[in-house]
């Protein structure tokens, strides 16, 4: 059957989304499709798949397919995600994407709100002893009776 002719739903016509396009490490020139504002640092197919799929896409995974202008071949380039954006009379699938850019936006978006890919705060360790809780007043007393004492009861550091 000519290509033209498939109707929308036959996987072959749906979009196909590399991890190469939503990637803000990559330059335009190396296959980078959104802005480096809607991109996200080195997303994977299972992400995207994963995100498009909670938008009630209907989406297949391609983990061993590659883009050609992708020359590292690491795993998380690794992968094509195809999306099916029309129905077979031609209406949109999903009112909220009317084209690929704006299912490349909602996809790079997701991934940076994924709470695997959220950078967890760090803990500053001196604030748990400048505060007044329990736990402070516990690791002042192993601190005070059972680590020092210890120290100095210890001969052979003294010795040095």
């Amino acid at each position: 059957m000519d290509y033209s002719r498939r109707p929308h739903s036959d996987p072959s016509k749906w979009i196909c989304i590399y991890p190469l396009y939503l990637n803000s490490t990559k330059t335009i020139k190396e296959g980078r499709v959104i802005s480096k504002n809607f991109a996200c640092e080195n997303p994977t197919s299972k992400e995207i798949c994963s995100i498009l799929s909670s938008e009630g896409l209907n989406v297949i995974e391609e983990p061993n397919k590659m883009h050609p202008l992708d020359g590292n071949h690491l795993y998380y380039a690794q992968g094509r995600v195809r999306v099916q954006l029309k129905n077979d009379d031609g209406s949109f699938c999903n009112q909220k994407f009317k084209n690929r850019k704006d299912l490349f936006i909602r996809a790079a978006e997701g991934i940076k709100n994924m709470k695997d890919r959220q950078i967890p705060k760090k803990l500053d360790p001196w604030s748990v002893l400048n505060s007044s809780s329990p736990m402070t007043s516990s690791i002042y007393y192993l601190l005070f009776n059972l680590v020092v004492p210890s120290f100095y009861s210890n001969k052979d550091m003294l010795a040095y």
